[in-house]
């Protein structure tokens, strides 16, 4: 099961605790993929500790998929092919637009979007996938300047402002 995992597109990251009775069960799942071993038996305070290195992995996985929906500007050059398109939804690690004209799958092209404070991202991407409705998902591959800050400093702010209004419940 890890291994199926670990060989997807969409859970490859995912973080995964494996608990085993044995050595060969212990080599085995680690060897598979397993982030973290549990041993038996277990106790709490084990149990803590391996919980919380694991949320600064999920943490930060999270952030890199997690979509904020937006409707922004943008701006996609493959080669001297230059369109306007409307970002639906930005990630650390890529954004859904829809176009007007089609994108090739797999196609590398220039991005620009100005985020709604008025910081400018730019960089290069790569089309990750299309629909036949004329939106596309872009991974964000490459940043000019400090269009990576400014993509981190407005996740972060997006995350402050969805925790104020969503507190967790006790």
């Amino acid at each position: 099961m890890i291994e199926g995992i670990r060989k997807g597109a969409s859970n490859d990251k995912a973080v995964i605790f494996a608990c085993a009775a044995d050595t060969k069960d212990n080599t085995r799942a680690l060897n598979a993929g397993a982030n973290f071993l549990l041993r038996k038996p277990l106790n709490v305070d084990s149990i803590a500790v391996h919980i919380t290195i694991a949320k600064e992995l999920m943490t930060r996985e999270r952030r890199r998929y997690f979509r904020h929906a937006v409707n922004l500007s943008v701006v996609l050059k493959e080669g001297e092919v230059e369109q306007h398109a409307r970002m639906t939804n930005l990630s650390e690690g890529g954004m859904a637009v829809r176009t007007a004209k089609g994108l090739g799958q797999s196609s590398v092209m220039d991005f620009g979007f100005d985020l709604p404070q008025g910081t400018s991202v730019r960089g290069k991407g790569h089309v990750a996938w299309t629909n036949t409705e004329g939106m596309a998902g872009i991974i964000l591959q490459i940043f000019q300047g400090k269009g990576r800050e400014h993509l981190e400093t407005w996740l972060t702010t997006q995350e402050q402002l969805h925790a104020k209004k969503n507190p967790p419940e006790k």
